[in-house]
């Protein structure tokens, strides 16, 4: 015996009806627990100790320090060299080395100068600083030399005067 249509005539049995939105509802709902599992997502990182340190600079002149006699028009004086060590601890510690070179009593703008790391006429001091690969470590040093040269137009009152140099040495922290 065929079956009877008992909900007046649309065609669609009960069971039917009900079971459309309650899949939609089981589709939404599990689309949106998988949305929220991929922002509740950990991973495990690694601990690695972070380590600090310290450093201290220091300076002296290797040897006896240079005495600074008079200097005339278009002569050139090398310094002896002067040692910048570091004192310091720490694993990760790393820094690199720059200086730069003042005058007083009237020489500043008629001396040109050059840093060299080691002896006066080897590798220059870049102006924007030294490092190894790698970087000093807080126990280094490294050797500068400054060599300087009176301007040829140098004014007459500068002649046959001491040209004394302040060296500002900088050390500088770099990433290893």
């Amino acid at each position: 015996m065929p079956a009877r249509d008992t909900d007046g005539g649309s065609g669609v049995g009960h069971r039917l009806r009900w079971a459309a939105p309650l899949a939609a509802v089981l589709v939404l709902a599990t689309g949106t627990a998988a949305a929220h599992g991929l922002w509740e997502r950990r991973v495990d990182v690694a601990v690695t100790p972070v380590t600090a340190g310290s450093l201290v600079i220091t300076t002296a002149w290797v040897g006896t320090p240079p005495t600074w006699t008079p200097i005339f028009p278009g002569e050139t004086r090398d310094t002896g060299l002067l040692r910048v060590s570091g004192t310091g601890a720490g694993a990760t510690l790393r820094w690199k080395v720059s200086a730069t070179v003042t005058f007083g009593d009237g020489f500043a703008g008629h001396v040109t100068t050059q840093l060299y790391r080691g002896a006066c006429g080897g590798t220059a001091l870049p102006s924007a600083g030294y490092a190894p690969a790698g970087g000093y470590g807080p126990t280094d040093t490294v050797d500068l030399c400054l060599r300087m040269t009176l301007a040829p137009t140098a004014p007459s009152d500068l002649q046959g005067r001491a040209l004394v140099p302040t060296i500002h040495v900088v050390a500088d922290q770099v990433t290893s």
